[in-house]
C-alpha cells in the first residue's frame, strides 16, 4: 500500500529523485559513491567498483534504481551528486524522475542508455522506443502522466530487467 505525501494534495510532482508517495516495501541504498556526475532522478547501475554507481550507458548493464534527491551532494544546487559523493539509490520506491515525452499509466517504461535526439540524455526515462538508444525496462511502471517531457512518478519493485531496443 502507498501513502500520499503532502506536496501531492496541490498536484505538483515532487522534485526530481524526491518520493512522491510512500511505499510500504520502500528501499533506498546509500552504500554507493557516484562515479561521474549522476543527477537526481536518473537511471543508474554499479560503477566500475561494487560500491560506486554511475548514469545507465548500456543496455546490457543492471539497473540498480534511481538516484535519489539528497540536501549533503556537493551539487544540491544544479540537483545532482558530484563525482565521489556518496549517494542515495531507490531501488523499490516512487520516486519523481525526468520524462523525455508524454507519458501516463499504460505507457511501457523505457530508459536511454545512450544521447539522443537534442534534450535527451542517458538515465532519462521515455515511452517510444529510440533504437540501439533505449531498452524497455520492467520492473517499473508509470503512476502519472505529463503532456509532453517533464517530472514524472515511477514506481520501482526492486527488481529490474532491460530488454534492448534494437
Amino acid at each position: 500500500m502507498t501513502m500520499p505525501i503532502g506536496s501531492l494534495y496541490n498536484g505538483e510532482t515532487p522534485d526530481l529523485g524526491k518520493e512522491g508517495q510512500i511505499k510500504s516495501s520502500e528501499h533506498i541504498a546509500g552504500d554507493r559513491a557516484a562515479e561521474g556526475v549522476v543527477k537526481f532522478g536518473r537511471g543508474v547501475v554499479q560503477g566500475t567498483t561494487a560500491n560506486q554507481a554511475k548514469v545507465i550507458s548500456a543496455a546490457n548493464q543492471k539497473l540498480l534504481g534511481v538516484a535519489a534527491y539528497h540536501a549533503g551532494a556537493n551539487g544540491l544546487n544544479s540537483e545532482q551528486y558530484e563525482d565521489k559523493d556518496q549517494m542515495d539509490i531507490i531501488e523499490n520506491g516512487i520516486p519523481s524522475v525526468w520524462v523525455e515525452e508524454a507519458v501516463n499509466q499504460n505507457s511501457p517504461v523505457r530508459v536511454r542508455h545512450t544521447v539522443g535526439a537534442a534534450g535527451t540524455a542517458p538515465g532519462q526515462f521515455c515511452t517510444s522506443a529510440d533504437a540501439g538508444k533505449t531498452a524497455v525496462l520492467s520492473g517499473a511502471k508509470f503512476k502519472g502522466s505529463t503532456t509532453g517531457a517533464g517530472r514524472v512518478l515511477l514506481d520501482l519493485s526492486g527488481v529490474f530487467t532491460l530488454t534492448a531496443d534494437v
